[in-house]
This record gives C-alpha cells, sequence and structure tokens, in this order.
C-alpha cells in the first residue's frame, strides 16, 4: 500500500545549497506521499532531472553554480516541465511576481512552514497534472 502510494505521488528535486535546508524539507515530507530527491548544486540537481523527470523543483534563490532563473530557462523547455518553486530568505512582493511573471511557480519564505509547504507542493502537483491530462485530451482531439 505504501509502495503503491508512493508510485503515485509527485518526484519533488530540492535544490539547496544547505543541509539544514535540505534536512528541514526531509522532514516536512516524512509522512507525505512525496519521492524527495535533494541536491545541493544545479550541476547535481541536472542529473537527477535526467533521471527521475521530477514534477516539482523546490529551488532556493541563489545556489553556488546558477540561480533560480537559470533553473527555470534550463527546464521550462523539457517534455512535462516541472514546476518550480523558489524559496528566498528575502520573499517579497517584488520576488514573487517576478517568479510568477517569468513562469515559475510559487514562492515560498524562510524559515520553511510545514503547512505552508506541503500545500503548495500539492496545489503545484495538482497543476502539473491537469496540464497533462489537458494535453492528453488535446492529443486525443486531434486524432479524430
Amino acid at each position: 500500500m505504501v509502495e503503491d502510494r508512493k508510485a503515485r505521488a509527485p518526484a519533488v528535486l530540492a535544490l539547496c545549497p544547505l543541509a539544514a535546508d535540505r534536512r528541514r524539507l526531509r522532514e516536512i515530507f516524512r509522512g507525505a506521499p512525496v519521492n524527495l530527491r535533494e541536491s545541493a548544486t544545479w550541476r547535481e540537481g541536472t542529473e537527477t532531472l535526467r533521471r527521475c523527470r521530477p514534477q516539482i523543483v523546490i529551488c532556493e534563490a541563489i545556489l553556488p553554480d546558477a540561480d533560480w532563473k537559470e533553473v527555470l530557462r534550463r527546464t521550462e523547455s523539457l517534455a512535462a516541465a516541472p514546476r518550480i518553486i523558489v524559496v528566498s530568505s528575502e520573499a517579497d512582493e517584488s520576488l514573487w511576481s517576478e517568479v510568477l511573471n517569468l513562469g515559475g511557480y510559487d514562492v515560498l519564505p524562510m524559515p520553511l512552514v510545514e503547512d505552508e509547504v506541503v500545500r503548495v507542493v500539492g496545489l503545484a502537483w495538482q497543476n502539473w497534472r491537469n496540464e497533462r491530462d489537458r494535453e492528453t485530451r488535446e492529443a486525443g482531439a486531434a486524432l479524430v
């Protein structure tokens, strides 16, 4: 039963340079049906992107080797592109507006609050699934 829940759970890639932030995300998702992968850098994360095709990327605003904008640029052209959630200790209306205008999904302020993280990730997962369902329907309609 647990394996079945995990199989239908979203794959989430956390791009967080600090071990404490990755640990906090593990704590938040400990009992949740989420397949969490972690990387400290964008370079490490690219391998996970290729291998696991996560539906959601939680990305710190600034990584040692990239920033959230580069992550967004590099992932938006992928088939079934993941939803990008930016995490920042300086989350404000300006960052939120920029993230949404450039195509990111949302912004989470630091420190991470469990209920808010779970809510935003759940909504991002639903948004990703709705887009896949719509694409499937449109592809089927085009065949008729």
